[in-house]
């Protein structure tokens, strides 16, 4: 398993230890460089004071040639072989004098017979006895001399060296201080992360309350505010699947006693037509039963949340006359009329299409007309309407969706609560199990209409549901005369 202590440690090691040997060599050029300019600065500094002393003015009736070998005895100081041993470091000089033409006047201990080089101004490097010697050349006109001062390069090289072995040394022996200090630094940089590891492992299934974020990092603590969401949202869904499970349990406890009570009693009867009557009183149980469970199916699919709900645009009219149609041989056994009235103009110019799906349309529609069928009185009238609504408060379009029935209406007090689960006003009276109004509300709030209640004018209740709109556009199939009729019955009439 991949190791955030692990990838950090070595990753660090590797970054710092690479650093480190970029810089230690970096520091080698470097010092290496710097050593070579100050022996060169010396090395010309010797010559020019060798000038002096061989140029100074000589003393009266002195023989040129015997001052200029008193004063190059200097050279048991300068020489190589010198009796007295100075420090290890001191430099290894070597000198000539030669003349015009070349030839060597006189010579340090250990300077070859020859000259070092060209005659010529400047830095040299130059190979004496299988050493490596590093020459200044200058020149005095008015003496006519040249003047050759060599060094050996092997003293600037054991500086170098032993400066670089000195920062190596340093820094192997600070790696494993190093190695300390970067785990004692994960260590405690991961203590939260830890704790808060142990804090999810230590907990039993059922325990979602948030996790305790206080003296948490900045990169942590968006972590976990994060994941306190998703406990939220997590442990909203299972107490709405534990609510939804008991009150499914409640709904559906009566209507299969009622099923066993009325079983039980056909399968007791031996009259036929008193038998044949239990089963049809069956049979209305078990279709009621199955109203039941399949809106309980329903509600189940629209109970997540709405993040990533499908939307695009649909022809509600189309989707209106489909559900009409299904429902009328509803209507038809209760002797009720279904009145479609769509706005001519509104379906002529694409106004009645909406953001949502199919399938949310017509389980919309479909609870609606089959709410209103069933609370509607015997031969009674439900009447669904469509049409683009003027003037929405938030400047987007909307499509008008209104099921009215003639029923006894619902009052002010109780509009409201009539889309809430399993609420009926009148238990038993219109064979429903109230579900199909909290359908409604929950596919409203998924895809963003406004549903409201009101009584109509002449009794009954009529629930209008306010669509977003999708834009205006040619209908599929449209010709010249498509939507000129406004009113479409099924039903008795």
């Amino acid at each position: 398993m991949h190791s955030i202590r692990r990838f950090l440690g070595i990753g660090l090691l590797l970054a710092v230890g690479g650093g480190m040997l970029l810089t230690s060599a970096a520091t080698y050029f470097v010092v290496r460089h710097e050593v070579e300019e100050r022996f060169d600065a010396q090395l010309s500094h010797s010559a020019r004071l060798l000038r002096a002393m061989i140029t100074a003015p000589l003393d009266a009736g002195e023989d040129p040639r015997a001052a200029l070998a008193r004063r190059l005895q200097l050279q048991d100081y300068l020489g190589l072989e010198a009796g007295i041993h100075g420090h290890h470091y001191e430099t290894k000089i070597a000198f000539q004098v030669l003349s015009e033409g070349g030839d060597v006047l006189f010579r340090s201990i250990g300077a070859p017979e020859r000259a070092f080089g060209d005659l010529a101004l400047g830095f040299a490097n130059q190979v004496h006895a299988e050493r490596q010697w590093r020459i200044f050349r200058i020149h005095d006109e008015r003496a006519g001399l040249w003047l050759l001062v060599g060094e050996r390069s092997d003293v600037r090289g054991e500086i170098v060296h032993e400066l670089a072995e000195v920062a190596l040394l340093a820094n192997a022996l600070g790696l494993p201080a190093l190695v300390a200090l970067i785990w004692a630094v994960l260590h405690f940089g991961l203590r939260p992360l830890l704790r808060i590891s142990h804090s999810i492992a230590g907990r039993a299934a059922d325990r979602l309350e948030p996790i305790d974020a206080h003296g948490l990092p900045r990169e942590l603590a968006g972590v976990v505010e994060e994941l306190n969401r998703l406990l939220g949202r997590l442990d909203a869904a299972i107490e709405r699947e534990r609510r939804f499970t008991a009150d499914a349990a409640h709904e559906l406890r009566t209507p299969l006693a009622v099923l066993r009570v009325q079983a039980q009693n056909a399968a007791a009867l031996d009259d036929p037509q008193a038998r044949g009557q239990a089963l049809a009183q069956l049979t209305r149980a078990v279709d009621r039963a199955a109203h039941l469970v399949d809106q309980l199916l329903t509600l189940a699919r629209l109970e997540p949340g709405s993040d990533g709900i499908e939307r695009h645009a649909v022809d509600l009219a189309r989707v209106a006359r489909e559900q009409t149609a299904q429902l009328a041989p509803m209507a038809l056994r209760k002797g009720q009329e279904i009145i479609l009235d769509i706005a001519a103009d509104s379906e002529r110019a694409g106004e009645l299409r909406v953001l949502a799906t199919e399938a949310a349309l017509c389980a919309l529609l479909r609870n609606l007309i089959d709410n209103a069928i069933r609370y509607a009185p015997e031969s009674g009238e439900v009447r669904v309407r469509l049409a683009r609504a003027a003037g929405a408060a938030d400047g987007a379009g909307r499509v008008l969706l209104s099921v009215c029935d003639d029923g006894p209406g619902v009052g002010p007090e109780l509009r409201e609560r009539i889309f809430e689960r399993f609420y009926q006003q009148a238990p038993g009276k219109g064979q429903g199990a109230g579900l199909g109004l909290s359908i409604v509300a929950r596919i409203a709030e998924l895809y963003g209409a406004d549903i409201s209640a009101e009584n109509g004018a002449g009794g009954g209740l009529c629930v209008a549901v306010h669509l977003p709109a999708a834009e205006p556009g040619p209908r599929a199939g449209a010709g010249p005369g498509a939507g000129l009729v406004n009113a479409e019955r099924h039903g008795a009439g």
